[in-house]
């Protein structure tokens, strides 16, 4: 939709793709469930629009009609429906023209579909902007509506009432039925109603419903009749039978009055992996839309607004054995720090007798950081203090990714021997984040690296260990925070550096070694206590310049004492220099030699010959490629031009 942020949550079903979760689309929840917590960005007015005819056919022409004749742009969207979750991408953004409020599509196609919704967003010269929502038919009767007749009935009324269906369309169909779901989502099961023909595209129930819960029924032929079935749902879904086909409707929500003690509360607050804990109580008997809004008083940024859908859990269910069955995990977190967040909700369809238990004020110390286009957006300022006393501040990185992290500080000690280190401060930084990776930077007092002191990451599983590259500027070390573990500040206690392996084409490299265009280079660096993972400490240099790490395919496995570099070299024809810089975890440099070689292009076949030439017994070819060949042959003729011998590789 056009404002909705998680509108775009897809899915596969039945092979196609399906708008799975867009109820969460601010579109969705304004215009078509009508939710009042619902705010778009600018303010938009609720006039709305209509479509003529509403029973249509791909291909064929489609009025709109605006009630404001001053309109004169709009954006169209149409979406296919099956079911209430389901929803189908048909044609998106159809740019309309208006002149005196009226303007004209051509209806798309798309195959299985037979319900849809045209959500029209449009606006006049003064800068109102209006929005709406039309259902359609496609290829199929139009459903009017379906409702009760002659009255919304009450829970535990004497006098039945029946379903009424109104159709518009140009021929009548054959047959018309109801499905009652009680679960619309899983599809599972559900109970079959007859309907009858009362007039020109109008049908009822046959039998008369007696509702004796929220969302339980029976039907019998009258008021004083005995019961016939018995029902459970409130979800009502219309099959019609037209021209040997039978098509179904989309889901419609029928229910009655229910009794007044109806209570929806709000249980607990928490957060939790980067997200709002929020746990309601649902002892309405029924499902419920709830209007949600989080704030922090005096931060207008830090607010939330949401409808959820409550499940009746009066008896204390729960869900998978951990969470109550209505627990929410919602994309926000408040102010960093110690402070206070009011939470308030809203039942929708339901009159809440119990409304002081629907306002909530928590107390939370926040460890959770998010940021988000290079800033934090709950904290009051880009640079952050950080816990504990052995670290000073953080402050964004140059990612736009949205991404929250939790910091603490602990005193302890690891034993870090295998990785040629000793730990030399015991207050570390403990970091955490759902997210793969963060990009945060953090700093220390430069004087606290004294002593050939480095700052190193440690895994939280403490099998992965590495220095990390720091930059000090005015008395102040930083350095980046990538992923969750451990931050700490160590000694080396070993001056080893790694050992370095340079090949060309599967062997070891010669000074002066040819070259050409397909020629692999791999290098080998070895290490006892683990080679130095991060792309700072490692380079290869060409003619003394940096080749970029994307050029470089890295080869590393659960091995931290090995990795490999695999690369090519794109150079001018002639002579040039190569080597390799390596570090192990603790900061060891090591540098390979520099080997000259020379580059040919295309590949060739350099100084062939043989030796001795001539010869009585037995003489030697001695060749040079510039590349690994899967074969190569030498042939051997007589003066005269005759071939009396051929050698290959592979055979010999």
């Amino acid at each position: 939709s056009t404002f909705g942020r998680n509108a775009n949550f897809r899915d596969e079903v039945d092979g196609q793709t399906v708008y799975k979760y867009f109820r969460k689309s601010l579109f969705y929840q304004s215009c078509i469930l009508g939710d009042p917590s619902a705010t778009f960005p600018r303010p938009v007015r609720g006039e709305g629009f209509s479509l003529d005819p509403r029973s249509v056919s791909a291909g064929r022409s489609v009025d709109v009609q605006t009630e404001d004749p001053g309109i004169v742009r709009g954006v169209l969207d149409i979406t296919g429906t099956r079911g209430e979750q389901r929803k189908y991408p048909v044609r998106r953004k159809i740019g309309l023209d208006f002149s005196g409020g009226e303007s004209a599509f051509i209806m798309p196609g798309y195959e299985g579909i037979s319900d849809g919704i045209a959500q029209l967003v449009y606006w006049d010269d003064g800068g109102n902007v209006y929005a709406g929502a039309e259902h359609f038919a496609l290829d199929a009767p139009y459903i009017a509506s379906l409702d009760f007749y002659p009255r919304r009935p009450s829970v535990s009324d004497s006098a039945g009432v029946r379903i009424r269906l109104e159709l518009d369309a140009a021929e009548e169909v054959d047959h018309a039925s109801l499905r009652v779901y009680r679960d619309p989502v899983s599809n599972a099961s559900y109970g079959g109603l007859a309907l009858r023909k009362t007039g020109d595209n109008r049908y009822e129930t046959e039998q008369k419903l007696y509702y004796t819960g929220a969302a339980s029924f029976y039907t019998a032929d009258h008021d004083t009749a005995a019961a016939s079935a018995y029902y459970q749902g409130s979800d009502f879904m219309p099959v019609l039978a037209a021209g040997g086909d039978t098509l179904t409707g989309d889901f419609y929500r029928l229910a009655p009055v229910t009794p007044p003690e109806k209570d929806i509360a709000i249980l607990d607050y928490s957060l939790e992996n980067g997200k709002s804990k929020l746990v309601l109580v649902n002892q309405a008997d029924t499902a419920v839309h709830v209007a949600l809004q989080l704030r922090v008083p005096g931060r207008e940024a830090l607010s939330y607004r949401d409808t959820l859908l409550t499940f009746c859990d009066g008896g204390g269910q729960y869900e998978g054995g951990t969470d109550k069955i209505n627990t929410y995990s919602l994309d926000f977190l408040p102010a960093y720090g110690e402070g206070d967040v009011e939470i308030g909700i809203e039942p929708l369809e339901i009159e809440d007798t119990d409304t002081s238990n629907n306002r909530l004020t928590v107390r939370v110390d926040n460890a959770w950081l998010l940021s988000e286009q290079g800033r934090f957006v709950n904290a009051e300022s880009d640079t952050v203090p950080l816990p504990g006393t052995t670290f000073r501040d953080l402050r964004p990185g140059g990612g736009g990714a949205r991404q929250a992290v939790y910091l603490n500080a602990y005193d302890r000690s690891y034993a870090l021997s295998a990785f040629g280190a000793s730990q030399a401060v015991q207050n570390v930084l403990y970091v955490n984040t759902p997210s793969e990776r963060i990009d945060l930077i953090a700093s220390l007092p430069a004087e606290d690296l004294d002593n050939g002191k480095i700052v190193c990451f440690l895994s939280a599983e403490e099998d992965a260990f590495y220095t990390l590259p720091v930059e000090t500027e005015a008395g102040t070390s930083f350095f980046p925070l990538r992923e969750k573990g451990y931050y700490l500040i160590a000694y080396p206690a070993e001056d080893t550096p790694p050992d370095i392996e340079v090949n060309l084409n599967a062997r070891e490299i010669l000074t002066r070694g040819y070259v050409s265009e397909r020629s692999d280079f791999s290098v080998i660096l070895r290490d006892a206590h683990g080679v130095n993972p991060l792309p700072e400490f490692r380079a290869v240099l060409l003619d003394g310049e940096e080749v970029g790490s994307e050029n470089i395919q890295v080869v590393r496995d659960d091995n931290i004492r090995e990795m490999g570099l695999n690369f090519r070299l794109d150079m001018d024809a002639g002579e040039h220099t190569l080597q390799v810089l390596a570090h192990d975890l603790v900061g060891n440099r090591a540098e390979s030699e520099t080997f000259q070689i020379v580059y040919t292009g295309e590949s060739r076949l350099i100084n062939y010959g043989n030796f001795p030439n001539p010869f009585r017994i037995r003489t030697t070819f001695i060749y040079e490629l510039t590349e690994q060949f899967d074969d190569l042959s030498i042939k051997i003729y007589t003066l005269s031009g005759r071939k009396i011998y051929t050698m290959s590789v592979q055979e010999n």
